[in-house]
């Protein structure tokens, strides 16, 4: 583990680091509570490589119980420093995961503490959406922070498939067009491949580079794709469609101790009525069913009244509304950046992430 140490923090808890010989009690806690897969001790070491620096907390009471944790980070490049809970390779839902209001807040008051001597501009936690709150909004708004969205109606949400039963109980509830349209794609000639030897990724990476320019988005930077694509098979779970040798579709899931969690799907759109999407999200919930995994994590999900939100509720998850409190450390610096992305956004026809980087590096020099 990268970091090492320990801080003092008010009342009867002690806030420490992550340390190797701890890994293996951190992720125990993990499972117990039923954390995302970015809460899990791994990314501590691979944060680093993608630009970020781990800050992996574990609160510990008066006995030396662990009572809680808080994986996050700092965003340290191109310019951008605001910590976070926590970051894999895209914003996740994380922490803290504590025993009650006391070990939460000892957490929280110890993170802030390390994002101030970074000098970053703000703060954003995110709560794993499904967990018992145990107070944790009480605790974030008794700290200054403020929720990005309040209506709850517009915020993202998560679902949440469980898969501790047979996949065929999964299928079977599935709504009969639905269940009609996978068998279908499979008469037609679609195949399923499962694992990142049948995925080149040369080829995934154009692929995701034309759903995204497609859609409008940032095009993603190679490098930190590279760095995912040589995660080892016991972190990621690859899968991908072919029809007639050309690459369809694929996805891959992080697998954690407790669950699948769905990233990177990307279809092409001119096989759609292949539905190779569907394919690919019931072969990935097969996975977690027979790996038994005890849910499946769709990821953050467009608020109700989306055709995102539509289609992934046809899977039969639960849904969590996902909440996001931000906390400025240093406003001047937070709102010149926020107005620096959004000149960015509206100047740039097609924005990325090296523009975004040079703006994020102007608006560090202006805050020096």
């Amino acid at each position: 583990m990268p970091m090492q140490g320990t801080a003092r923090s008010p009342g009867d808890f002690s806030v420490e680091f992550l340390r190797a010989e701890t890994a293996g009690e951190w992720d125990s806690f993990c499972r117990e509570v039923g954390a995302s897969y970015g809460c899990y001790s791994a990314w501590a070491g691979l944060l680093p490589r993608l630009g970020f620096m781990p800050i992996f907390l574990c609160a510990r009471d008066g006995a030396g119980q662990l009572a809680g944790v808080l994986p996050a980070a700092i965003a340290c490049s191109a310019g951008r420093r605001f910590g976070v809970s926590t970051w894999a390779d895209g914003r996740v839902y994380g922490g803290p995961l504590g025993r009650d209001q006391t070990a939460h807040l000892a957490l929280l008051q110890a993170f802030e503490e390390h994002c101030v001597k970074a000098r970053a501009s703000h703060i954003r936690i995110t709560p794993v959406p499904w967990l018992p709150s145990d107070g944790i909004q009480d605790v974030l708004v008794s700290l200054h922070y403020r929720p990005q969205v309040e209506d709850v109606d517009r915020r993202p949400v998560a679902f949440v498939l469980d898969t501790r039963r047979d996949f065929d109980d999964v299928f079977g509830a599935l709504s009969s067009g639905l269940r009609w349209q996978y068998r279908k794609a499979l008469r037609d000639g679609l195949e399923c491949k499962a694992g990142r030897g049948n995925l080149p990724a040369d080829d995934y990476f154009r692929l995701k580079q034309q759903v995204w320019r497609r859609k409008g988005n940032m095009c993603p930077r190679r490098r930190e794709f590279d760095e995912i694509y040589s995660l080892p098979d016991d972190l990621v779970r690859w899968w991908s469609a072919w029809h007639e040798g050309a690459l369809v579709a694929a996805l891959y899931c992080y697998a954690s101790g407790s669950s699948f969690a769905l990233k990177g799907s990307v279809s092409d759109s001119r096989f759609s009525k292949l539905n190779a999407n569907l394919v690919l999200y019931l072969e990935s919930i097969k996975g977690a069913c027979s790996e038994g995994r005890s849910f499946y994590d769709f990821g953050s999900t467009a608020p109700p009244g989306t055709s995102h939100y539509a289609w992934k509720e046809k899977f039969r998850g639960v849904p969590h509304p996902i909440s996001s409190y931000e906390k400025p450390l240093r406003p001047l610096a937070a709102g010149v950046r926020r107005a620096a992305h959004r000149v960015g956004y509206r100047s740039l026809r097609q924005p990325s992430y090296g523009w975004l980087g040079r703006i994020d590096a102007l608006s560090a020099w202006f805050e020096e």
